[in-house]
This record gives C-alpha cells, structure tokens and sequence, in this order.
C-alpha cells in the first residue's frame, strides 16, 4: 500500500473509531456502526446545494472513472471518485451509499451520482480534528493531552474500520517516542494522520 493509501485508510479507519467513542461517551453504549452521522442515501435529493463548480467537477470526475466511456460509473469505484472530490467518506459510509465491493456488480450514471456526492458532502465535517480529540480524551487520564500508546493500538484495532497489526505498528511511528510512563502526546498524532500522507522512515 502507498504512503498515500495507508494514510487515507488510516485517517478513515481511525474516523470511525472516534465516531464509535464519541458516540459511547454520550449515549453510554456503543453505536452499531459509525453511520450514526449519516442518513440513508437517497437518490431524489435535490440538487441545490450543490454549486455549480460542484456539479463541473463531479461531472470531471465522473468522466474519469467511466473507464469504458459507457456514461456509467462502477460502483467498486465510489469511493475513489468520492474521495477524489475530498469528501473522505469512511468504507462504511461508501458502502452504505450503494458501493460494491467488486467490478461489475452494479453501476451509476452521473444522475445517480451528483445524488451521492451531496449528501456525502453534508456530513463531510462530521469527522474533524475536535470529534477526535473529544474521542481520545477517555483515554487521557492525566488530562494533560497524552494516552498510553497500548490504549491507542487497542483503539485502532478493535474499533471502527479496524487497522491489521503491521499497519497499527506503522501508523504508530509517526507518534513519536513514549514517556517513561508509555504514553504519547494524540493531539499532535492526530493532526499527521489527518494531513498525510506519512513521511518515509529512515529504515
């Protein structure tokens, strides 16, 4: 997986994550999934909220992803064309939006699309640096902005879009060292997933 990729799936996976620990933290059981900020898609949206440059470059990236020129997108590439337009949804909410997980299963012409993108763009700040802080911070117990690294690979993966352990021990470098005590400063951590992608290692 490129630099790129893995910080991209990184950014989204730990996105759901702190979607599933906020959600926790306010209603005191764990939601069924990180869709909880994102109603169900609904092709007869109306198209007013987006501008005109929006409809220029879905219609750009559409054209990009009908490999065949057939005015048809593969739904395996929703996410991709999406995330193309910066809107980052996470899998789950690719999935739920109507994506597939093969080629060939099912497609979407550009009017099926636009649909699409507006409501993936609404709920595009649903995740932001804050939402992940206020996550982490049941993690931080001495309230000083750092959490024990163990706490963090637990989060990563067992929640949300769960990270395998080599990408946990990847994403984990650009941390930083651990205290004496095994914690990391999140906040900073945090901040270098969200911009990737991850610089390279000296190894």
């Amino acid at each position: 997986m490129s630099n790129t990729n893995f910080a991209l799936s990184t950014s989204l996976a730990l996105r759901s994550a702190i979607f599933d620990l906020v959600g926790f933290r306010s209603t005191g059981k764990r939601p069924a999934s990180s869709l909880f900020c994102l109603s169900a898609p609904n092709n007869k949206t109306k198209m007013a909220d987006l501008s005109a440059k929006d409809v220029e470059r879905a219609k750009l990236v559409f054209d990009i992803y009908d490999f065949e020129g057939s005015g048809k997108l593969d739904a395996f590439y929703l996410g991709d064309a999406l995330r193309a337009l910066e809107v980052n949804p996470t899998n789950a909410i690719v999935e739920k939006q109507g994506g597939a997980k093969k080629k060939g299963e099912k497609a979407f012409a550009l009017e099926e699309f636009l649909p699409i993108f507006s409501q993936v763009k609404k709920e595009k700040e649903c995740g932001t640096l804050e939402d992940f802080k206020e996550g982490l911070k049941v993690y931080d117990k001495l309230e000083n902005g750092t959490m024990l690294a163990a706490e963090l690979v637990h989060v990563l993966l067992t929640l949300g879009e769960k990270l395998t352990d080599r990408e946990v021990d990847e994403i984990l470098k650009i941390a930083g060292p651990e205290d004496d005590e095994g914690n990391i400063k999140y906040e900073p951590w945090l901040k270098a997933v969200i911009a990737g992608p991850f610089p390279k290692t000296d190894e």
